[in-house]
């Protein structure tokens, strides 16, 4: 289990690290469906072997977490936001984190601050994005799920 941690905690990580701007985005349909309102992770899994089982550990977060804003905006910000429970005594909506997102391959993937992801699922009231890295010979994969 400290292996599936620090996996997690690593491709965690690595979205928080900045990113050019990747001008081959293609501001299509999805971009206003990604845009059009605010976005909450409801779960955000990892799997530690391919077709092992997936683990949510988005549940066990703090709900002062669980309740914070992605806002992805039409200039390809993405503005992480918090929400009505603060962990450090910030004010509704206060700016967390400004970070850069992009469309890929036809609008099939999203690099969010230089990491892809797959685009599993985007509508009007979901986006599951996932993707699978081998970390020392040990592949595992991270699926996040956002709704509104």
């Amino acid at each position: 289990m400290n292996k599936l941690l620090l996996i997690l905690f690593f491709l965690t990580g690595t979205i928080l690290i900045s990113c050019k701007k990747n001008n081959d985005s293609d501001p299509g349909n999805n971009t206003a469906l990604l845009t059009s309102r605010a976005w909450v992770i409801q779960k955000n899994e990892v799997q530690q072997q391919a077709g092992g089982p997936w683990i949510d550990f988005w549940s066990s977060e703090p709900d002062c977490e669980r309740d914070n804003k992605w806002i992805f905006k039409e200039d390809l910000s993405l503005e992480l936001n918090e929400s009505l429970l603060s962990c450090s005594g910030n004010q509704a909506n206060d700016v967390l984190d400004v970070l850069r997102w992009a469309f890929l391959n036809n609008e099939k993937d999203i690099e969010i601050d230089n990491v892809v992801f797959k685009i599993e699922l985007l509508n009007v009231n979901s986006l599951i994005i996932s993707r699978s890295e081998s970390i020392l010979g040990i592949v595992s994969s991270l699926k996040i799920t956002y709704g509104h």
